[in-house]
């Protein structure tokens, strides 16, 4: 009896020691996010949700189901509303004696709970989801749901860049998930939520063209008739990434084709393009439409990725396009060739005014 008491009173003091660790554990971790206190003491709505997701964050280990890590994720949307414009006064109020080292803190306390900083030309612009509690989304998420994570951490990757096509790891992560996405769950509402963006990746991938002049190199640029190389310049390296990295892909061989003939726009020493010619495949005062047509084509495989803008007769038409050149016989070449299977397909002149030329 006296053995059986003494045992239930080393067990009762076993469990006592482990909570009393525990404690202090919780605590320690605890001490990491004070700083967070501190710049969200004056708004005690968004004290109490942020203090409730640390809580959630830290009591990890309990979470035992999926629904569970949608609750979390959605209280982290919250916060990360709610925080961004407190972050943003803090940045703007202490510029002058901005305390680089105390800023340094406040991040990683926000990183710690899965929280990026987006800065734009050095200056802090907003907050965005990124990956936490990994472990435990492994072990008790849909394959649907972790591809809708993955997704979203992967556009975190685009945000913030001075030059933002630039680096197109994160558009490339984004086309390959959402197209995984859309094979095994195109009706998912989950993807209803990510599919703009990732059309958006798309687009981006093929919108690319060349502007040469006669002074520099050629360059490479995203977006229309552009000759901007800020904030338009992109690096092929990546399109060739991507076909080399996703030879399974369907936009693999568009993108490739796109890369062999690239559409090209020569400009003159006042950075003024010259005359184009535009193979055209539609023609419309509806962005939408244009924007709609363009990515029918591009989820067929047809390498049909720009729209261009022009005037005629005083009015803003858009037009679909296949490919656009300087270069007079180039782009009768290309014609020739492309108006073979669509017969449909117009050889536009646009001037350096954007004009067409009737």
């Amino acid at each position: 009896m006296k053995m059986k008491t003494v045992f239930l009173c080393l067990l009762n003091s076993i469990i006592l020691l482990q909570a009393s660790i525990l404690s202090a554990i919780a605590q320690t971790n605890r001490q990491e996010y004070f700083i967070l206190d501190s710049i969200t003491s004056a708004d005690p709505a968004l004290n109490s949700l942020l203090n409730t997701y640390i809580d959630m964050i830290l009591d990890s280990d309990s979470i035992k189901d999926e629904s569970q890590i949608r609750e979390i994720f959605q209280i982290r949307k919250k916060v990360i509303v709610d925080l961004r414009p407190v972050l943003e006064n803090y940045f703007f109020q202490n510029y002058q004696t901005f305390d680089d080292l105390f800023w340094q803190k406040i991040e990683q306390s926000i990183f710690s709970l899965g929280i990026g900083t987006i800065y734009n030309e050095g200056t802090f612009s907003d907050l965005a989801e990124i990956p936490i509690i990994e472990n435990k989304v492994d072990e008790l998420c849909s394959e649907e749901y972790k591809l809708y994570l993955s997704f979203q951490y992967a556009f975190y990757l685009t945000l913030g860049a001075e030059y933002p096509y630039f680096d197109l790891e994160g558009e490339i992560q984004m086309l390959t998930i959402g197209e995984e996405f859309l094979t095994k769950y195109a009706n998912s509402p989950f993807f209803e939520n990510i599919r703009d963006r990732f059309y958006s990746s798309l687009h981006i991938m093929t919108d690319v063209h060349i502007v040469k002049d006669n002074l520099t190199k050629p360059y490479y640029v995203i977006g229309g008739m552009t000759t901007d190389v800020f904030p338009n310049a992109t690096d092929i390296a990546f399109h060739k990434s991507f076909i080399e990295r996703y030879p399974e892909s369907k936009f693999k061989g568009i993108v490739e084709r796109i890369l062999l003939n690239t559409s090209e726009i020569e400009i003159d020493s006042f950075l003024q393009f010259k005359e184009v010619y535009v193979i055209s495949v539609l023609e419309t005062n509806d962005l939408n439409i244009a924007n709609e047509t363009v990515r029918n084509y591009l989820m067929v495989d047809k390498d049909i990725p720009h729209i261009i803008t022009y005037y005629s007769s005083n009015s803003e038409i858009y037009s679909v396009c296949y490919r656009f050149y300087s270069d007079k016989k180039k782009a009768k070449d290309s014609f020739r060739k492309f108006s073979k299977t669509h017969t449909k397909a117009k050889l536009l002149h646009i001037n350096s005014s954007f004009a067409l030329v009737k």
